[in-house]
């Protein structure tokens, strides 16, 4: 909610340096002609990302308002992934399922006392940071956006595989879904691998 109003000034800002580049080109431009241009297996051209734009072009015909809307959702999106993430490697922490109980118990004694604000806090700093200005506002930085929330949800459904009271059906499932994950992460930018 806080990135929202934070970022709010910024959904109806301008195009910017290499945003007119990209969106011109054919691909983008039109959808239709994406299948044809930009190959899904190749990472190279990020064709996730590019899907992204031709999508969000298609529904907005150049309208800014549109494009910083999918990258400040992707910022929320961004940040409830580390909120989740962090609760769910407190839980194995300090439940034992992970080596640092045993070095340090005084830390794990004071996480079980409050399991959400150390996550909340983490959370509400990546949301409001400055550094992300850049990913958030300016569109062509949507790959790092895309890039970061595929390899936080392979990471996010890795350790939902970690959890012991699921049965091997559900980690098995857990397990594969992280692969496409990957895969999307890698496809938006290579930063992911």
């Amino acid at each position: 909610m806080l990135s929202a109003i934070v970022y709010f000034n910024s959904l109806q800002g301008a195009f910017q340096f290499d945003d007119r580049n990209l969106l011109n080109r054919e691909w983008v431009a039109d959808l239709d002609s994406f299948d044809k241009n930009v190959k899904l297996g190749s990472f190279q051209n990020r064709p996730i990302l590019l899907w992204t734009f031709a999508v969000n072009n298609h529904l907005d015909h150049h309208n800014t308002f549109g494009f910083h809307l999918v990258n400040l959702t992707l910022h929320i999106l961004v940040t409830v992934l580390i909120f989740f993430i962090l609760i769910r490697v407190k839980y194995l922490i300090s439940n034992g399922y992970c080596s640092i109980k045993q070095e340090h118990p005084k830390l794990i004694k004071n996480w079980k006392s409050n399991v959400l604000f150390f996550p909340f806090a983490v959370s509400l700093i990546f949301a409001l940071h400055p550094l992300n200005t850049d990913s958030v506002t300016y569109i062509s930085s949507r790959s790092s956006l895309l890039a970061t929330f595929f390899y936080l949800l392979a990471l996010y459904l890795f350790t939902e595989m970690l959890v012991p009271f699921r049965t091997r059906k559900q980690r098995i499932m857990f397990g594969l879904f992280t692969i496409p994950g990957i895969y999307f992460a890698i496809a938006s930018k290579l930063i992911a691998v």
